[in-house]
């Protein structure tokens, strides 16, 4: 009986494009690949005080006029003063000297000087230059903590798969030249060849697992969903294949699939794993295939076999 289900795994991956479990396989899926005031506070500038006519100058021909110093009081009388023009006696006209001595009076001008104390009024100007406190505005720095975006990095989705128990390898993996890969064997797995395909089957039967190769003109990278398609279109036309939801993973692009197998006419549910891996020039596909006995074995097979898959030259 372990070898009719054997024999079953290993004819039907020769009729599933050489792959494993299925029938009628072709792989006809050829992928094309890939596809941010100063507050110039103006001096105010006095306007200079008043100049006063230069009637030092006079004051300077005016020394006979200290006797006119008693007499500043009448100064509005100069009025009679042209009346002694008749005299030739300029004297009188010093008297209108006096009035530089009002002189005295541009003398409070300078008391506008204190004008000057308005010069102060530049220094609220300064308070002004808290404006500089608009330098806060590089608070805005905490627009940096934007940077918790970077935590976008982890848009590499790659799940790494759960913990799982690894199984015994047999010392000697097995090498496939014709397809250009090296994997391991499970302990007490057996290979099996077939029409030129060889699977990996367990002791009774109820799984099995095996790699095929697609090769690729382009070494250009495949997205994660790019790598299931390929996987997909590999093993699309087996019987009752149907692929769920496919993850990136640490190594690959994994996907979970259901399919059928018939022998003679009673129907047998398969489950398994799929994992693409790109390397140098091809696709390597690992397909894990397991009857409803087997199906909770799946996981620890690909956590055990995935991490041996390599490629090796042709």
């Amino acid at each position: 009986m372990k070898k009719n289900w054997i024999s079953a795994i290993a004819l039907s991956i020769t009729a599933a494009i050489g792959i494993i479990i299925f029938s009628e396989f072709v792989a006809p899926a050829v992928f094309q690949v890939l596809n941010p005031e100063t507050a110039a506070v103006q001096a105010q500038q006095l306007p200079p005080s008043p100049e006063l006519p230069e009637a030092p100058d006079d004051l300077s021909e005016a020394p006979p006029s200290p006797k006119a110093v008693s007499k500043p009081t009448p100064s509005p009388s100069p009025s009679p003063s042209p009346a002694a023009t008749v005299p030739p006696k300029p004297s009188p006209s010093p008297s209108p000297s006096p009035s530089p001595k009002s002189t005295p009076s541009p003398s409070p001008s300078p008391t506008a000087t204190p004008s000057p104390k308005t010069t102060p009024s530049p220094s609220p100007s300064p308070t002004a230059t808290p404006s500089p406190k608009t330098t806060p505005s590089p608070s805005p720095s905490p627009t940096p903590t934007v940077n918790p975006t970077p935590q976008l990095s982890p848009s590499t989705p790659a799940v790494e798969s759960p913990a799982l128990p690894r199984l015994p390898l047999a010392d000697v993996p097995y090498t496939d030249t014709t397809m250009g890969y090296r994997l391991g064997i499970l302990e007490g797995y057996k290979a099996v060849s077939l029409g030129g395909v060889t699977a990996i089957a367990s002791p009774d039967g109820n799984l099995a697992y095996t790699v095929t190769a697609r090769q690729r003109a382009v070494d250009s990278p495949l997205t994660p969903a790019s790598l299931a398609q390929i996987a997909i279109d590999t093993f699309a036309r087996g019987e009752g294949f149907v692929a769920d939801k496919f993850e990136s993973t640490i190594g690959g692009t994994r996907i979970p699939w259901k399919g059928t197998l018939m022998q003679d006419t009673n129907q047998q549910a398969l489950s398994g794993l799929i994992l693409a891996r790109q390397v140098p020039g091809k696709v390597l596909i690992l397909l894990i295939a397991a009857t409803e006995t087997a199906k909770g074995q799946v996981e620890s097979v690909l956590a055990t076999v995935a991490p041996t898959l390599e490629s090796v030259e042709r």
